[in-house]
């Protein structure tokens, strides 16, 4: 009897924590704003006093985005790409000025593939640069 008393309190007390652990990531989602995406970084949310280039910019809110997916030694580093066009490898994002990006969004492998074709292996960084009206 005192057993059954003891695996009630400890399920009351597991479910508890997980209740108030979900609403943490709430108060944080909700800290971050209403369109919270972690697969994409805008301009507004590099705000207006943009880091330098793009790897400083990425690893300071995403920095999820730059490990090697896939973990053990088949992991794979992400591809960059700029505007659509594959540019190289995530050394080329220290090139791009952050100030000029409207957004860079990231694909897992099998996201990239629908996005880019079955040549994507690996996962994919697009950025999009800003348009800047003609003179």
């Amino acid at each position: 009897m005192k057993m059954s008393y003891l695996v009630l309190a400890v399920v009351v007390l597991s479910s508890t924590a997980c209740i108030s652990g979900a609403r943490s990531d709430q108060a944080i989602a909700s800290a971050r704003g209403p369109a919270y995406d972690r697969d994409l970084l805008s301009a507004e949310e590099m705000g207006p006093r943009a880091t330098a280039d793009m790897y400083d910019a990425i690893l300071a809110h995403r920095p999820f985005w730059l490990r090697p997916a896939g973990g053990g030694r088949g992991a794979t580093a992400p591809v960059i790409y700029l505007d659509g066009r594959r540019v190289g490898s995530a050394e080329v994002l220290k090139q791009i000025r952050a100030p000029a990006v409207e957004r860079a969004r990231y694909y897992t492998l099998s996201q990239a593939q629908n996005r880019f074709g079955k040549i994507a292996v690996a996962p994919a960084i697009d950025i999009t640069m800003k348009a800047y009206p003609e003179e």
